[in-house]
């Protein structure tokens, strides 16, 4: 993530807002496109995976079947991401470096969530540091020769494709470990099921998450996404610490067996994502101007008062993608599922009413309001599963 935010910063120093604007909306539509071509097997893998950890019939079945699945399913997000890319950005080269982006980042997230949910922490590492350096370096190499915003776009796409080479090794192979019997072994009978469960809730989150940037592309200028995409990116920096805070005890929750051991876990978690979550959020508060005129320099001065609103936006969107990791891996993705939708209500509506006249401050504060939204609803699902019910570990083929 850190590699990222530093592309991030070079393509705004190089192209300013405007060109910063389309690289945010092209980056955004391929995750978006990709998630909803995945229809939530990301999740769904990452939960099968942990739980038949050493269990290598059971690996074997999930592979195979994935395998089928991401054939289908990669040109879908290459389709959606060309349509989508079209509409907003308008522009053909573009739009056909959105559309290999997408499908690369379906079977990036698929795979990297194979290897995260073997807990197999020094190949996953090994796969998002591959991403994210590999993407600064293609990009970096594209600034140098003058290239468009395309060709950057591009070499995100290369990274995925490099970073795959991570996962091959636990992709093509089984794993060595000796089969071990489980309580409620699993059947991967069930992933369609429970991607399904999680689909609705997931990609909500990615919309909360990504929309306001690609409806802003569609009715302010580039600059002006440009300005609101910089913000995003220093407001989302505490993000880094989270999700590894996430991906670390995600399939320990999962994987739980009495219940009580994981409850635990998971309280643990939350309380210390809300600790680091506040303080980073005030601190870039507190230094919001220092830090943009540093990073993005004068042309970037209206993304002050938007960062502000942004960091303490933070706050709420770090304890959900928290929780919701919980509650996923604790077999209950129907609340994520949700608190996002419930959220997305919000966002959607408010940026198509408010944004094309209030532009991105309008979206700034929506964003706020949606997260609060979904902390409400996601504080009430994790009080009822962690306090009410035991960590669910029954067959995926019984959700």
């Amino acid at each position: 993530m850190l590699s990222l935010a530093l592309l991030s910063i070079a393509v705004s120093r190089h192209y300013g807002p405007s060109g910063r604007g389309l690289f945010a909306a092209a980056t955004n539509i391929g995750t978006l496109a990709a998630h909803l071509a995945a229809f939530g097997l990301a999740q769904a893998t990452l939960y099968y995976a942990a739980k038949n950890h050493g269990n290598e019939q059971e690996l074997g079945t999930l592979k195979d079947t994935l395998r089928r699945l991401i054939s289908r399913r990669m040109p879908a997000a290459a389709i959606l991401g060309l349509l989508i890319s079209i509409l907003v950005t308008g522009s053909w080269t573009l739009s056909f470096s959105t559309a290999t982006l997408s499908g690369a980042l379906l079977v990036y997230s698929i795979r990297h969530e194979y290897v995260h949910g073997l807990s197999e922490f020094r190949s996953w590492n090994h796969v998002r540091l591959t991403f994210s350096v590999g993407s600064l370096l293609f990009g970096l190499g594209a600034l140098l020769l003058q290239s468009n915003v395309a060709v950057v776009v591009g070499g995100q796409t290369m990274a995925a494709i490099a970073a795959l080479a991570g996962t091959r090794a636990w992709w093509k192979r089984r794993p060595k470990r000796r089969t071990r019997k489980t309580a409620h072994p699993d059947s991967v009978d069930g992933l369609t099921t429970y991607a399904r469960r999680a689909f609705v809730g997931f990609i909500a989150q990615v919309a909360n998450a990504r929309i306001d940037i690609v409806v802003l592309s569609l009715v302010v200028s580039p600059s002006e996404v440009g300005n609101y995409s910089a913000a995003v990116a220093i407001a989302m920096l505490p993000m880094l610490a989270i999700d590894t805070l996430s991906a670390t005890t995600g399939p320990r929750i999962a994987r739980g067996t009495g219940g009580s051991s994981g409850r635990t876990l998971a309280f643990k978690t939350l309380g210390l994502g809300f600790a680091a979550s506040l303080t980073a959020a005030l601190l870039i508060a507190a230094t919001a101007e220092v830090v943009v005129r540093l990073l993005y320099g004068s042309e970037f001065q209206d993304a002050i008062s938007l960062l502000r609103v942004l960091a303490i936006a933070s706050i709420p969107r770090a304890m959900n993608r928290l929780m919701g990791g919980v509650l996923r891996a604790s077999g209950h993705p129907e609340w994520p599922s949700r608190a996002e939708l419930a959220a997305l209500c919000i966002t959607i509506p408010g940026l198509l009413f408010l944004a094309p006249t209030y532009g991105a401050p309008a979206a700034a504060y929506i964003s706020l309001v949606a997260y609060l939204v979904t902390l409400s609803i996601g504080m009430v699902g994790t009080k009822r599963v962690l306090t009410s019910y035991s960590i669910d570990t029954s067959s995926p083929t019984d959700l």
